[in-house]
């Protein structure tokens, strides 16, 4: 055959992920190229796998990008709490709260949140 698939497929992704084309489409032009029924069904499997692949990375960085959201945001208020505590000891006297709890489990969430995103 003169197409290579690896290109077609890519082709074809790259058509339905923007829109511009549909599955019924593409059979059509599958079968005004002269490409038999058993390839189409081939290609047009490739087609659909990598178009979920693509939906499922775009999921995960998403994902990734809330978990560092919500990390950062933890690890804000654990040094929020943490200046208003040695504040109050500044001005007060006595003793202050470190809360290096939050601080830590934050950036640990930001950090497995940036491996996630790939």
């Amino acid at each position: 055959m003169s197409f290579s698939r690896k290109e077609m497929v890519a082709s074809y992704v790259a058509k339905v992920g923007s829109g511009s084309l549909d599955y019924s489409q593409i059979a059509a032009e599958f079968k005004a190229k002269g490409i038999d029924q058993k390839e189409s069904t081939v290609l047009l499997r490739r087609i659909d796998r990598d178009l979920l692949r693509m939906a499922e990375m775009e999921k995960r960085r998403q994902s990734g990008k809330n978990m560092i959201l919500v990390g950062l945001g933890i690890a804000l208020i654990g040094v929020v709490y943490t200046l208003l505590s040695y504040i109050r000891v500044y001005e007060t006297g006595g003793s202050y709260l470190l809360f290096y709890g939050p601080v830590l489990s934050g950036i640990g969430i930001a950090v497995l949140g940036r491996m996630r995103m790939g």
